[in-house]
């Protein structure tokens, strides 16, 4: 299940200022819930980031993700961090909308 996603300006893997408080909220509760798990941090990056360097990028920003979270207190052991990769991604509408929102992390729980 989907339960929040970050997004990342293009082609960096920096946390925005912006997506602390998402990434705060999801920390407390996954604090709150210690039993939900694993969850699962796919890392996504728009078309232009494509190829292997952005298969890299995604998993960087996944493991960011990660970092952060496990900064917050939350058990590493519980977190899957991977990069994604989908056709969709390659046939989204080439505008700088559509792109932002492939270029995120998607924290998903059991």
């Amino acid at each position: 299940m989907l339960f929040a996603a970050v997004h990342f300006a293009e082609n960096q893997d920096a946390v925005l200022p912006g997506a602390h408080p998402i990434l705060e909220m999801a920390a407390r509760a996954l604090r709150e819930h210690l039993k939900v798990g694993p969850v699962h941090l796919l890392g996504w990056a728009d078309a232009r980031e494509g190829g292997a360097a952005g298969l890299r990028l995604s998993a960087r920003r996944a493991a960011v993700v990660r970092d952060y979270l496990v900064a917050c207190g939350i058990d590493p052991c519980r977190l899957v961090a991977a990069a994604h990769r989908s056709a969709q991604q390659e046939r989204c509408p080439d505008s700088e909308a559509a792109r932002a929102e492939h270029r995120r992390v998607e924290i998903h729980v059991d």
